[in-house]
């Protein structure tokens, strides 16, 4: 459970980071987008954990 909270917390500081550092949109996107992975993950995580 914590390897997933951590992961998706890892996920989405290296995105806030690329979105931070990366002026070309079309790579802000895939900051964007492994943002939102992390969010996916911690969703799943926080869900998994919620329902035992």
């Amino acid at each position: 459970l914590m390897t997933k909270a951590l992961a998706s917390l890892g996920l989405f500081a290296l995105a806030i980071l690329l979105i931070a550092l990366i002026k070309t949109p079309g790579l802000r996107l895939i900051g964007v987008v492994v943002a939102s992975l992390g969010m996916a993950t911690a969703e799943i995580g926080f869900l998994s954990a919620t329902s035992l």
